[in-house]
């Protein structure tokens, strides 16, 4: 999943995050993560975040992403 419209990803993203809570000492899981659109941001807030994804670019883009956002969870 990638949202092009920048104004539409925010705002989906921010009801992902309102809606998910607190997390605190969670873990969140991520099905069909992609390259981390809420993943990374949900990590943030949780202990640990499991991404899932079976395409290997999208996989490889997530870690990169990660890593250039320094998160490590």
């Amino acid at each position: 999943f990638f949202q092009t419209n920048t104004a539409g990803a925010e705002l989906l993203l921010a009801q992902v995050l309102e809606m998910a809570g607190p997390l605190e000492g969670a873990l969140a899981l991520d099905l069909f993560c992609g390259v981390g659109t809420f993943a990374l941001p949900l990590a943030r807030r949780a202990e640990r975040v499991l991404g899932l994804e079976v395409a290997p670019q999208s996989v490889e883009a997530a870690r990169s992403n990660a890593a250039r956002n320094r998160i490590t969870n």
